[in-house]
């Protein structure tokens, strides 16, 4: 995500960092199949050391965004829509409990704190041509039931009246991927909680169009359309966090 995370800092309005999270199953070697939600937990715990680290970054931990695309478009609306179900009680353990604990936690600082300050902290989300819904994730996410439905964004979208979770949507007109109806459904369903959400096609941009490589092809495919879209992308990311007449920088540490 290097050409992304580029464009997203040329104006040194924000800082960008990119993280990893472990594969589904045993992809990276690990004796017992990792699941979507010790995937998202990674998610988590990777914004908490970012929160914790920020001065060193010269970011500001109280002001996040999260953006991804694919799998990561899945992983940054799960990270602000369910940032409430950070807790310690377990996934799936008890009946109707499913909390995502983070795989990194400070030493000094309980789940119920890093839970309030994730929760307070993540202020925007841009999931690009992501999937969304339980029944968009029914292979990838090798999860059925309620615990399919605890790892679907579409499952835990708040009320506005509760907190805010705007959102930018990005899909590639010939994706073959993900398809339009996924993505539209997503983004009604955050209006019908009178969430904000944005859903712009890229006409003629097929899946993966945000990626970086030193490739010409991939790089020719960015530079058409991962650059004005990544602009589109940060004016969202500006109307959240620089509105007219405020003070301060997001992502840095004044």
């Amino acid at each position: 995500m290097r050409g992304l995370a580029r464009e997203l800092v040329r104006s040194g309005q924000y800082v960008v960092i990119s993280i990893d999270y472990r594969w589904i199953g045993t992809g990276d070697g690990d004796k017992a199949p990792v699941t979507m939600a010790d995937i998202i937990e990674d998610v988590y715990g990777a914004i908490v050391h970012v929160q914790e680290h920020a001065t060193e970054y010269g970011a500001d931990p109280t002001r996040l965004a999260v953006t991804g695309d694919s799998a990561g478009g899945h992983l940054s609306a799960a990270a602000i829509n369910m940032a409430d179900h950070i807790g310690d009680q377990g996934f799936g353990i008890k009946p109707g409990v499913y909390h995502f604990k983070p795989t990194y936690m400070p030493t000094d600082k309980t789940v119920e704190q890093v839970r309030k300050e994730v929760l307070s902290a993540i202020k925007a989300s841009a999931p690009s041509y992501g999937v969304f819904s339980e029944q968009g994730l029914t292979r990838g996410a090798r999860m059925q039931g309620e615990a399919l439905k605890a790892v679907s964004p579409m499952n835990s979208i708040p009320s506005i009246k509760d907190r805010a979770v705007p959102q930018f949507l990005l899909r590639g007109t010939v994706d073959q991927v993900i398809k339009n109806e996924e993505v539209q459904s997503y983004a009604d369903a955050l209006k019908a909680a009178g969430q904000r959400a944005e859903y712009v096609q890229v006409e003629g941009a097929a899946h993966a169009f945000l990626d970086w490589k030193p490739d010409a092809r991939t790089k020719a495919t960015f530079y058409k359309f991962g650059v004005p879209y990544s602009a589109k992308m940060k004016e969202f990311f500006d109307s959240v966090f620089y509105v007219k007449g405020g003070g301060g920088q997001a992502g840095d540490s004044k």
